[in-house]
């Protein structure tokens, strides 16, 4: 069974971008599924 994780980032914030890297390495790695959510936090 594949583990299944919820990535939720707004995509205009450069913290959230920087960090999908890290994420797909690791699910790679792990062989884990993850579901990106988009949405914009009000500036």
């Amino acid at each position: 069974m594949k583990a299944h994780a919820e990535f939720y980032f707004d995509f205009v914030c450069p913290l959230c971008f920087l960090a999908t890297n890290p994420l797909r390495e690791v699910s790679k790695e792990q062989k884990a599924e993850i579901e990106r959510i988009c949405f914009q936090r009000n500036h």
